[in-house]
């Protein structure tokens, strides 16, 4: 249950935040038990995000899994996007893109510049004289310098204008093509194997099979890293793909083919760049657009019998239906919401004519990720015309509704006769079985002859509770609704909270003639369940059994406890 007073429906079963259940049954159908006000399952309505900047954000593909994914436009990896062709070059070996400009080096020892649509910038950079036969470069964002592999395998280092800094690196530790950097990393791969350096070019001693019982890349035309993944290209064997490894290259997937339409002969470069991969094929001096699998996923979706909101960052969301015929609201009426959230706080707002008139709470702390009911309780009157679900959601974190109802608790009297006044609602106890009724409250029948019925059950003790209904006219007549049996079965799992009366921890007890501690001890459990309790020491325990009966309640006695002395000294 949620929310006080706790306002029931028949035949409903409601759990608390503390995972305590109530269940309410009555054997009826003389008289309808609530008016439903409002009620919005999402099939034909129309919800909203609100105020919000972006309404879609990107998420890679190792990130999909933590958001839910309708509305949104999933990407496979490599799925061919596009092609745009360039100045004819030859013997391109390596693509790259550094500081908004695009950079081929070919065999002969020039680096090609050009714009972001592959437009020339103007005459390439010469770096032959220094460089003989270049097959790689890479611009490193750590240090600010390209360093330039070459067939021989030495790695120059250059100045971010192509000016040589007169340093150079030999690399004698692999028969090398590709290169690639990571974390304060170089890695080399040919032969079958990657080779690791520290960031000024010493060999580390460590390297990586790639190529394993004839599965894998032996020898790569390039290695790229993203999203926690290396991935080498095959463009130099019987067939062109692209493998992907782990970030200790162990082969986790293989996607074959994908470059055969556009360059069935040869892949020499790829390179990831700004959401996707762009690859070079140099027999077509083209360079190919393939994705990356980041997706475009969607903060709101409705859909399916529910609406939801979600985010990859951290801000407010505001989940907004459209305006409808204005609803009446009065104190004692609630909110039924089933719902799911790993969202710990939500509001939902009451709007009328465009103007806030309510805001209730609906979460506060929540930890239950689970499908749950939550129960909103009115405490004034309220005309609305809007709905809107509010609240600060965290990356990953999203809230889903799959139902509203605006529900008035009510005893329908309208099938029967429109003299009565007002109804009396009284309870009892089963145990014990001479339990005598209780009084609980009066309600009064209103205009369209509804009597608003609203219980609060929390103090009531756990046990089967029989009520009653006595109607009465405006001459104090009265009516005992007969042949019928209301009954609720409540448990709040309160075994643990009882009263303790004859024993305390201020109180000096005296020995007996035979040096025997004697306690008289009565126990009163809160709840009428119980069967039996156990009072124990670090020494001797005492079970009582006998239930006995006073008033309303159950409780448990012995008058001669006997304590042994002797243990406790």
């Amino acid at each position: 249950l949620s929310g006080d007073p706790y306002s029931l429906d028949l035949g409903q079963t409601y759990d608390d935040p503390l995972n305590n259940t109530l269940t309410m049954a009555i054997n009826s159908t003389d008289f309808n038990a609530n008016l439903e006000l409002y009620q919005d399952d999402f099939l034909n309505s129309n919800w909203y995000l609100d105020d919000v900047s972006e309404e879609m954000f990107s998420a890679k593909p190792s990130e999909i899994n933590n958001y839910l994914t309708e509305g949104s436009t999933l990407q496979a990896e490599w799925d061919y996007a596009e092609t745009t062709d360039y100045t004819d070059v030859e013997s391109i070996n390596k693509i790259r893109h550094h500081n908004g400009s695009w950079y081929m080096v070919d065999y002969f020892g020039f680096v090609h510049e050009y714009d972001e649509n592959f437009i020339s910038t103007g005459p390439p950079y010469d770096i032959s004289a220094n460089v003989p036969n270049p097959l790689d470069m890479r611009f490193n964002d750590d240090d600010g310098y390209w360093y330039i592999l070459n067939y021989y395998d030495v790695v120059y280092k250059y100045y971010d204008n192509w000016t040589y800094t007169e340093v150079s690196y030999p690399v004698s530790g692999a028969n090398s093509y590709c290169m690639g950097y990571q974390d304060g990393y170089w890695y080399i791969q040919d032969d079958g194997y990657v080779y690791k350096y520290y960031d000024n070019w010493t060999y580390t001693e460590v390297s990586y099979p790639t190529y394993i019982d004839s599965n894998g890349v032996y020898h790569a035309s390039d290695i790229n890293y993203f999203d926690g993944y290396w991935y080498a290209s095959t463009g130099g064997d019987a067939y062109v793909g692209v493998h992907k490894f782990d970030s200790n290259w162990v082969q986790v997937e293989e996607f074959e083919g994908i470059f055969g339409n556009e360059f069935p002969d040869y892949v020499s470069s790829f390179y990831f760049y700004d959401g996707y991969w762009y690859s070079y094929g140099d027999s077509y001096h083209e360079v190919s657009k393939y994705t990356t699998g980041i997706s475009s996923i969607s903060k709101f979706y409705q859909g399916n019998g529910y609406i939801y909101m979600q985010t990859n960052t951290t801000e407010i969301l505001n989940l907004k239906s459209e305006t409808f015929s204005p609803i009446e609201i009065l104190e004692n009426d609630y909110f039924s919401i089933d719902l799911q959230s790993t969202a710990p706080d939500i509001e939902l707002q009451l709007l009328n004519g465009g103007s806030i008139v309510k805001v209730l709470s609906v979460l506060t702390n929540n930890v239950n990720y689970n499908s749950q009911t939550i129960i909103v309780p009115i405490d004034e009157d309220i005309t609305y015309d809007q709905l809107m679900f509010t609240g600060t959601l965290d990356d990953t974190e999203y809230f889903k509704v799959y139902d509203i109802n605006a529900i008035r608790p009510v005893i329908d009297l309208r099938n029967g006769d429109t003299d009565f006044q007002k109804i009396k609602l009284e309870y009892k106890y089963l145990t014990p079985s001479t339990s005598e009724w209780t009084y609980y409250d009066t309600f009064e029948v209103d205009d369209n002859l509804l009597a608003p019925i609203t219980w609060n059950i929390l103090n009531l003790r756990d046990d089967k509770i029989s009520f009653r209904f006595t109607l009465y006219d405006n001459l104090e007549n009265n009516e005992i609704l007969s042949n019928l049996d209301y009954w609720i079965i409540k448990d709040f799992n309160n075994h643990l909270e009882f009263t303790v009366e004859g024993l305390s921890n201020g109180y000096l007890y005296a020995l007996d003639q035979d040096n025997m501690i004697n306690l008289d001890l009565k126990v009163i459990p809160v709840g009428n369940d119980i069967t039996s309790v156990v009072i124990s020491t670090n020494y001797e325990t005492f079970t009582f059994t006998d239930v006995l009966f006073e008033q309303d309640h159950i409780f448990f006695e012995d008058h001669d406890i006997n304590l042994t002395s002797a243990l406790y000294n």
